[in-house]
């Protein structure tokens, strides 16, 4: 089997060819050098010693439990466990609700997450910056504050426009008008 690098290069390399169409993509789940990289980037991830629905953790992994996922995969017997739900405390003094899921599935998802963002991450631009490696959403905004003086409330106004701007650009002309009259008046 090709080395997860070199797959995963090879797919970033195609990945603003708008002609070009992935085949097989599957069968990289099917590679257990994907899943020992996977497993060394969530293994030290606080909470992964704790159980999912299945009582397994991150203790028991091993060849043959990844080799057992692999022949799950392969003969499409695997299904994802539900999530183990539980409720962590918040700032505020109420609760939020938490999916613990099994870490065979956590496995399965970080080798899928990999291939993909080695698909899509080169096709997003510069400023995009939520849920991307190296980068967040709070990211954008210190952008915005820091440099050229912005205010939080030309932040806000930005911020407003944009989404509007969004939002008409996917509804009919009529909506269009509407909202461009009801800014004329906000401040």
């Amino acid at each position: 089997m090709r080395s997860p690098q070199n797959v995963l290069e090879s797919l970033s390399s195609k990945a603003c060819n708008s002609n070009y169409r992935y085949q097989r993509l599957y069968r990289n789940l099917y590679n257990p050098e994907f899943y020992l990289i996977a497993y060394q980037k969530i293994q030290a991830k606080q909470g992964n010693m704790t159980a999912g629905t299945d009582g397994k953790t991150v203790d028991g992994i091993g060849m043959k439990r990844i080799n057992a996922l692999i022949a799950r995969l392969k003969d499409f017997s695997y299904q994802p466990a539900p999530a183990r739900r539980t409720y962590i405390p918040k700032a505020n003094g109420k609760k939020r609700p938490l999916g613990i899921p099994s870490f065979d599935d956590k496995l399965v998802q970080e080798v899928v997450r990999m291939i993909l963002e080695s698909i899509y991450e080169p096709t997003f631009l510069n400023t995009s910056h939520g849920f991307r490696p190296k980068r967040h959403s709070n990211m954008c905004k210190r952008i915005l504050l820091g440099s050229n003086g912005l205010s939080r409330v030309t932040l806000r106004g930005a911020l407003t426009m944009l989404t509007i701007m969004h939002w008409s650009t996917s509804c009919a002309g009529a909506f269009r008008m509407s909202i461009s009259s009801g800014l004329s008046g906000s401040s």
